[in-house]
């Protein structure tokens, strides 16, 4: 109802698909799950959204859904190199745009910029690019697992995306709260009824 008025219309608050710093594959993922729990009945409901998130999951691990749609959207209050300390590693998205302004080709990210994170499995080898971080703050020397861009089409085919990390972020742990709610399993939406750890995801 609004304002007295019957309506066939979802109005959402306090859930991540209404924040604009959120993947654009969390906000299409979360409406499905929730349109399902309110228009279908409890059963219907809960088989519906575990082969929606299996749908998801897949998608984003095997490359079908692009790199746009899953990346992490980040606001910077300031510029990057301004992050972090020698004892403290800035924050992904922050050691990640750091990164981006030094090495990729066609960033120049400063105060105001909104970064799109990707997080890295692994930089090829035969890249030109360094595989640890060169910075004055404290990840200095240690792995790349992050690279902010304000353009995501930016990022190099030499870097290897860490999907299975990008399925966690964009899709569990947005849902974390309502499957708890619904008393659901998420073991069983991704594998089908399959018990597996939470550590499988």
């Amino acid at each position: 109802y609004d304002e007295g008025e019957s309506v066939d219309e979802l109005d959402v608050t306090g859930f991540e698909l209404v924040r604009s710093d959120i993947a654009d594959v969390t906000e299409v993922v979360q409406s499905d799950v929730l349109e399902s729990i309110c228009y279908a009945d409890p059963e219907s409901a809960r088989q519906s959204v575990y082969e929606r998130v299996r749908e998801a999951m897949s998608a984003i691990t095997d490359g079908t859904t692009p790199l746009e749609d899953i990346v992490l959207w980040q606001g910077l209050s300031k510029d990057p190199s301004e992050y972090g300390t020698v004892d403290r590693s800035p924050q992904p998205p922050f050691r990640g745009a750091n990164y981006a302004n030094q090495f990729i080709d066609g960033e120049s990210i400063s105060a105001g910029d909104s970064v799109a994170q990707v997080y890295v499995a692994r930089i090829k080898p035969t890249s030109d690019l360094p595989t640890t971080y060169i910075s004055e703050t404290a990840e200095d020397g240690d792995r790349v697992d992050t690279i902010a861009v304000t353009d995501p089409s930016n990022i190099p085919s030499s870097v290897i995306i860490d999907r299975e990390k990008h399925a966690r972020k964009t899709v569990i742990e947005p849902l974390e709260s309502i499957f708890r709610a619904m008393n659901w399993d998420f073991d069983a939406a991704r594998m089908g009824q399959t018990q597996q750890s939470l550590g499988d995801f």
